[in-house]
C-alpha cells in the first residue's frame, strides 16, 4: 500500500514537473529569413566569419552546416517555440513546433 502511494506521488510530481517545464517553452514567429545552428559554437564561428565580412568563410562554414544538418534555413512565418536565450548575446535558442532539434540563432529574427 505505502509503496502504491509513493509512487502515486511521484507520477504526481513529475507530471506537474513536465507541464511546468513545457509552459516554460513559448510560441513565436519567424519574422526575418535566418538560419540557425544546433552548436552554439558553430553558431558563433558561422556569425564571426560574417561580421568580419569573411564572405567565403561565412559560406563555407554555413554550407557544410546545412549539408551535414548541423545547421539550417528558417523561412518568415514558421511557427517556433522558444527553448533557451543567451543573455546579452543577441542569440536564442529554438526549434520548430512539432520537432525535437533545436537551433541557435539571432534573436531579432524571432518575434
Amino acid at each position: 500500500m505505502m509503496r502504491r502511494v509513493f509512487t502515486s506521488v511521484t507520477l504526481g510530481i513529475v507530471a506537474l514537473a513536465w507541464a511546468a517545464s513545457a509552459g516554460a517553452q513559448s510560441a513565436h514567429r519567424i519574422e526575418k529569413k535566418t538560419y540557425g545552428c544546433q552548436s552554439e559554437e558553430m553558431f558563433g564561428k558561422i556569425v564571426g566569419y560574417s561580421a568580419s565580412r569573411d564572405n567565403v568563410a561565412f559560406k563555407k562554414a554555413l554550407g557544410a552546416g546545412l549539408a551535414n544538418g548541423q545547421c539550417d534555413i528558417f523561412d518568415v512565418g514558421e511557427s517556433v517555440e522558444l527553448t533557451d536565450t543567451s543573455i546579452f548575446t543577441g542569440k536564442v535558442k529554438i526549434r520548430r513546433r512539432g520537432d525535437v532539434v533545436e537551433y541557435w540563432t539571432f534573436i531579432e529574427h524571432v518575434k
